[in-house]
């Protein structure tokens, strides 16, 4: 099961600090239609949005859209309406997800966090059940 309706594959990636490994996997999958989102605190976001738009011209098929504020739960038809193969949301909107995750990625932030944290993140990430 795809992470949304439409069938594009879903990545999910905690913790991606600058955007290294979504510039990565577009680099090599420029022509797929596949869903990257990245949740991080807000100015890592920033960070990463900045990073993303100005390192290759492959972001010019690649929209990407940065979520601020709300508290409403982000669903499959939110990320259609979106339009967007790169979103990036905060850290403070991961438990509004509300969609499928083919693939959860996750390279150190993990390590950092404090236990509570990780009860969270770990709580939501089995309700989701990414497929890895």
């Amino acid at each position: 099961m795809s992470g949304c309706d439409s069938g594009r594959p879903v990545i999910l990636e905690i913790g991606a600090g600058y955007g290294g490994a979504c510039f990565f996997f577009h680099r090599g999958t420029a022509d797929k239609k596949t869903r990257y989102i990245i949740v991080d605190l807000e100015p890592v976001l920033i960070i990463a949005l900045y990073f993303l738009q100005m390192s290759s011209s492959w972001l010019t098929r690649k929209p990407i859209i940065l979520l601020i504020g709300g508290s409403d739960a982000i669903t499959a038809l939110d990320l259609e309406r979106f339009n967007a193969d790169i979103i990036l949301i905060p850290r403070h909107l991961f438990h509004t997800i509300d969609f499928g995750v083919d693939i959860l990625y996750n390279s150190n932030s993990f390590s950092e966090m404090e236990k509570a944290e990780l009860e969270m993140y770990w709580d939501k990430i089995n309700r989701m059940q990414p497929k890895f």
